[in-house]
């Protein structure tokens, strides 16, 4: 129902998903709604929300799953699947935006679990969408 009114009335379309698959299916829908309605699909700006869960190394990434999941006591397979997409070093964090950004999404909101998650997005991630 959400993409339906979305379709006929939104400027704006947040995806709340860490789950590319999951995501490309609701565009598809989104825009299957909009070709119903006759509305222009690219009129419509595409935002989604990405966890970050970031470390030099694929080991200081996995290190800090783990003091992830410590701290909120629930596995680390819980955890990775909550982060989805926003798990990994600098390079795969920068691909896995790229395959938002290929898709159409525009607008991304980053949820940062730590401090130095942070200071690697800013100074290793960041840089390179400027």
């Amino acid at each position: 129902m959400t993409l339906k009114i979305a379709a006929r009335y939104a400027d704006i379309s947040h995806f709340f998903t860490n789950n590319i698959d999951t995501l490309t299916h609701k565009l598809a829908v989104l825009e299957d709604h909009c070709n119903n309605v006759g509305r222009n699909y690219h009129e419509i700006r595409k935002g989604t929300s990405m966890d970050l869960l970031v470390g030099n190394t694929i080991a200081e990434a996995e290190q800090k799953l783990k003091q992830r999941a410590e701290t909120l006591g629930i596995t680390q397979a819980e955890v990775r699947t909550r982060v989805g997409a926003g798990f990994g070093t600098p390079d795969m964090i920068t691909e896995a935006i790229m395959e938002y950004v290929d898709r159409g999404i525009g607008l991304i909101t980053f949820r940062f679990t730590g401090v130095n998650n942070i200071s690697l997005f800013s100074e290793k991630i960041l840089p390179r969408f400027r």
